[in-house]
């Protein structure tokens, strides 16, 4: 995803359309796993898009790489809840939710769920925030 990103900007594609593109490709990956359907598929499109945004903005690597593994670290190995229609194999707590709805997918998870469509979206509203205020002062200081 970072991959297919970094070269389409690097080429001169517009960041949207770059994010748009990397989104998919990272929705296209976790389009096999259990339970898949409408709302995993916009939420697993919107934090690609998150994703995205950080390495935009953020400049690294770093910033959405660890987001990821800390996402699917603590719903597996901390919480033993289901990671994009993967049950957990082994967990600190064996946490269990029965049926669907707004906070959480039974067969997809967290991120199966409306309100982690909502979550994700004000995160990436967030990122584009901070990340224009920091281009402002970073370009600022070039100025000096």
């Amino acid at each position: 995803m970072y991959f297919v990103f970094g070269k389409l900007k690097d080429k001169g594609v517009p960041i949207g359309t770059a994010d748009a593109v990397s989104a998919f490709f990272f929705t296209f990956l976790h389009a096999d796993n259990p339970g898949f359907s409408f709302i995993p598929l916009l939420s697993i499109f919107v934090i690609g898009i998150e994703y995205a945004l950080s390495y935009h903005y953020f400049d690294t690597l770093w910033f959405p790489c660890a987001a990821h593994m800390m996402w699917n670290f603590t719903q597996d190995f901390i919480f033993g809840l289901p990671d994009s229609g993967h049950p957990a194999v082994i967990s600190i707590f064996h946490t269990t939710v029965s049926g669907s709805g707004f906070f959480y997918d039974e067969v997809f998870g967290i991120e199966g769920s409306v309100i982690a469509v909502l979550v994700n979206l004000t995160a990436c509203c967030l990122i584009i925030l901070t990340g224009r205020i920091m281009l402002k002062k970073r370009s600022s200081l070039h100025d000096c």
